[in-house]
Parts: C-alpha cells; sequence; structure tokens
C-alpha cells in the first residue's frame, strides 16, 4: 500500500490500522501470561495493567472534563459496560486455554441478533438466522457439550462468554449515541475497567484475592510487560480502533476485525501447549464461520431494517 494511495483513499488507511490493530489485540494475551508468569494472580494481573492505563487516563479525563460531562450518562454507560466486558474476557484468558476464551467471546453474532432485534428493532435476515444456528453449534463443540445445552463449565468459559455478550451490549449503545469523541470513551472505558477489576474479585473471592497482593519482586520481575501492555498495547491500538472505526464501512470492519480471532486461537496453537485437536478446530470453523456469514449479510444484503418498518417507496 503506498502513501499516494493512502492519501487518494483515505479509507484504505483506516482499513489498514483496523486490520493490525485488531491483530495486535488477538496477541495480547501473550504478555497477559507473561505478567502471570511472574508469580502475580491472575485478578492482580489485570488490576496492575489497569493501573497502568488509568494513570496515563487520569490527566487526560481532567483535560477533557466538560465534554466528558455534556455526554455523561452515554460515556459512563458505555465505559461501565464495555469496562465489564474488558476485566471479564481478559481474566478469561488468564483462567481457561487461550481459544476457548477468544472463540466464546467471538460469538458476538449470535449476541449482536438478539440485541438488535430486541432494543433496535432489527429485523433478523436469513444471513444472520444461518449465523446464529453456526455460533450455537460452535459453542456445542468447543464447550463439549453432552447434554441438550451447550453450558460452560469453568469460570474461564463463563467469563469469556459473558464478556462476548456485555461488549455486543455496549455496541447497541454505542450505535444509539455515536456522536461521543473516541478519546471520551478511552477515557471511560479504562478508568471505570480499572474500578471494575478491584471491586469484581473483591466480592467474589476476597479472602483469595487480598492473600495473593504482588510483592515488589514479583512487579519488578514483571514490570517491562507491565508497562509496555498498560502504556502502549491497551491505550494506543484502543485509540487507533476507535479512530479507524468509523471511517470504514461497517461491513469491511467486520472482515477486517476477524485478524483478532484468527491470530489469536493461531497463536495460542502455536506458542502454548493448551489442547488444541478436532473439537477446536471444528469449533473455530463454525464461529468464524458464523462471523464471516454475518458480515457478508450485511455486506451483500439490504442493510437491517426495524421489524415492521416499510420499505422506501413501498
Amino acid at each position: 500500500m503506498s502513501w499516494g494511495a493512502m492519501k487518494a483513499r483515505p479509507d484504505l488507511l483506516a482499513s489498514f490500522v483496523v486490520f493490525f490493530a485488531g491483530g495486535l489485540w488477538g496477541l495480547y494475551w501473550y504478555p497477559m501470561r507473561a505478567i502471570e508468569a511472574a508469580g502475580i494472580f491472575a485478578p492482580w494481573v489485570v488490576v496492575t495493567v489497569g493501573g497502568v492505563v488509568t494513570l496515563v487516563m487520569l490527566p487526560i479525563a481532567l483535560w477533557r472534563w466538560r465534554q466528558i460531562r455534556a455526554n455523561v450518562g452515554p460515556t459512563l454507560a458505555v465505559g461501565l459496560l464495555v469496562g465489564s466486558a474488558f476485566v471479564a474476557y481478559n481474566t478469561s484468558v488468564l483462567t481457561t486455554e487461550v481459544a476457548r476464551a477468544m472463540l466464546l467471546f467471538y460469538l458476538t453474532p449470535v449476541w449482536a441478533a438478539i440485541f438488535g432485534r430486541a432494543f433496535l428493532g432489527e429485523r433478523i435476515t436469513l444471513p444472520r438466522l444461518l449465523a446464529i444456528g453456526l455460533g450455537l453449534a460452535g459453542l456445542y463443540v468447543v464447550l463439549g457439550a453432552s447434554g441438550p445445552l451447550p453450558v460452560p463449565s469453568r469460570l474461564g468459559d463463563w467469563l469469556a462468554l459473558a464478556a462476548g455478550i456485555i461488549w455486543t451490549l455496549s455496541t447497541v449503545v454505542m450505535r444509539k449515541y455515536p456522536g461521543i469523541a473516541s478519546i471520551d470513551l478511552n477515557v471511560s472505558i479504562f478508568t471505570l475497567s480499572f474500578g471494575i477489576s478491584i471491586l469484581m474479585p473483591l466480592l467474589v473471592i476476597p479472602d483469595l484475592f487480598l492473600a495473593h497482593v504482588p510483592t515488589m519482586g514479583q512487579l519488578e520481575l514483571a514490570l517491562p510487560w507491565i508497562l509496555g501492555t498498560g502504556l502502549i498495547l491497551w491505550p494506543i491500538t484502543q485509540q487507533f480502533l476507535f479512530w479507524a472505526v468509523p471511517k470504514v464501512e461497517a461491513a469491511r470492519t467486520g472482515l477486517l476485525l476477524l485478524s483478532e480471532a484468527l491470530l489469536g486461537v493461531a497463536s495460542a496453537a502455536i506458542l502454548t501447549d493448551e489442547p488444541f485437536g478436532w473439537r477446536e478446530s471444528a469449533g473455530s470453523a463454525l464461529i468464524l464461520g458464523a462471523a464471516l456469514l454475518d458480515t457478508l449479510g450485511v455486506m451483500f444484503g439490504s442493510p437491517p431494517r426495524a421489524a415492521g418498518a416499510k420499505a422506501s417507496g413501498a
């Protein structure tokens, strides 16, 4: 991609940024596992990295306070939802197999169809109906369900599944309030996620959480990974995505963001000794196929309409 081409077509640069940032998010489980390998208890991994990001965001919050206050309700709602999804997903990649966490999170086409119908009145088209079927089939395969319903049996699986549901709900809020500046969303998301990362384990596993406060030796050993993730990977890639996504067609964004799941699942299969056999392969094909089908349905079909709405000129 030449610089001249990018100047002539600004969406090309934005598309590259979406693909690249998505790919980085697919690999970010690695530094999180590296921090945990220094002896830091999984919930504290999320807290330490989130603390670094929050220190970066606080001056921006003070600088942008008037703008944030003007849209405080929607901004806090998005921050609370995305922050909760963020904490749940980050904890899931530390407490279950990476590939399982990513695949369970990536069931978003299923939840997008359901929430779009429930809250935005969007019709569930045939491609979306097929995507729901593929996604649920992939869920059944990944979890290895032996009963009639694919129900997770581990906390990490539940967290990954919950993260995808909450994240999809947050996108509904962002679509209803599209005018919020990306920097304000980042401030809200990262500061609230830091608070949630402390509050959640204090409510669920208080004794275990307080008994595993990181030592100075552990923090020093993990410091390069903590700073690299907290200063660069999380805030900068997220800001890149918030900048680029509005400049790219929604359907193309969906295709480009498949880089996250593809690189994440592939890197986990290569870099970890976690099981990755026929079940994980089949689940990957079904769930990623659901995401692809849902995106192609948007790209080549008519845009989702409110149920019962009449077509123009009808």
